[in-house]
């Protein structure tokens, strides 16, 4: 773990892009906790993604010098906005931090003291998820990606990654890479770190503040949604198809094919019976046998299968008045 310097030595601008879609209630608290970060220069990039609300309305108070806003009629999506910031960005390292996500303590300035120190491309530093309208937190998460390898099977095989909040970037990787892919729409910020990740990147750690990524309970959420199940299947297949120098073939084949049990049970629990046996169905082929998870979960597996046992759990559920 990096210690924080002192404030100086090098460049310390910091570009944060924040895609802004009918944000009007929680956009000045995502701008006021960039603006009050220490030991950094930084600086605000809004692009409102289609204007659909009082958003424009929430940042007209602000320095135009520290504050930029960039606005479109249309809603094109996150990826496009992020990608339309990225252009803006002039900042030696950028972050993209949704609308509803915030940051608290000295997160910018931990994260660049740690790049610096390590040369790295990308850093990463801890996130606590807040759950919307009670405000309880789970426990703080402090990545401890110990090299690319172990990065890849914590966040992909075991879903130990942290959100964009808790991500800097330096600005001229990021643009090497390509910025975000606009075809994917489900686990976007996964794809571009994991990318970024196998091409070589070289990342660092810090442990200073935290990232806060606000979960919301809305099936509409992207994170949330069934009608884009299958962007999960493309991004393991743009990861499995890269050439990458620092984790082998067979590890990523076999992360990606406890990715794909994860997705097939997922699916499955969604009612989503074809695509559930499409993923089992690359998950054996990828070399993954057995089942995953609590030992009750692979009891029932074993003996019903995979898709009867969510199909019994679905029947439960629907037995079960929630709460």
């Amino acid at each position: 773990m990096i210690a924080p310097a002192a404030l100086g030595g090098g460049d310390r601008t910091v570009s944060v892009v924040i895609p802004a879609y009918k944000a009007a209630s929680t956009i000045r608290r995502a701008v006021d906790s960039v603006l009050e970060q220490p030991g950094v220069e930084a600086s605000v990039i809004v692009v409102i993604d289609g204007l659909l609300d009082e958003t424009a309305d929430r940042l007209r108070d602000y320095d135009p010098a520290r504050v930029q806003v960039i606005a479109r009629e249309e809603n094109r999506g996150a990826q496009v906005s992020r990608n339309e910031g990225l252009a803006a960005a002039s900042g030696e390292y950028v972050m993209f931090l949704d609308c509803d996500d915030y940051l608290e303590g000295p997160l910018l300035a931990g994260l660049v003291d740690a790049m610096q120190a390590e040369a790295a491309d990308l850093g990463f530093a801890p996130m606590q998820v807040e759950a919307e309208g009670s405000g309880e937190r789970r426990a703080l998460f402090q990545p401890d990606y110990r090299s690319a390898a172990h990065l890849f099977e914590s966040w992909f095989g075991r879903a130990r990654f942290v959100a964009p909040c808790s991500v800097l970037w330096r600005t001229s990787h990021v643009r090497r890479i390509g910025g975000w892919d606009e075809t994917i729409h489900k686990n976007q910020d996964g794809e571009i770190v994991l990318r970024a990740v196998l091409g070589g990147g070289r990342f660092a750690l810090s442990s200073q503040g935290r990232g806060i990524y606000v979960d919301h309970p809305s099936a509409e959420r992207i994170t949330r949604r069934s009608d884009n199940m299958e962007s999960p299947f493309d991004v393991a297949e743009k990861l499995l198809a890269i050439d990458s120098p620092v984790v082998d073939a067979a590890t990523r084949e076999a992360v990606c094919a406890r990715r794909y049990y994860m997705l097939a049970g997922n699916c499955y629990y969604r009612g989503l019976d074809v695509l559930g046996d499409q993923a089992l169905r690359r998950s054996r082929q990828l070399g993954f046998r057995g089942h995953q998870g609590s030992l009750p979960h692979r009891v029932a597996s074993a003996l019903l299968g995979l898709r009867r046992r969510y199909r019994l759990s679905r029947g439960l559920r629907r037995l079960v008045p929630v709460r």
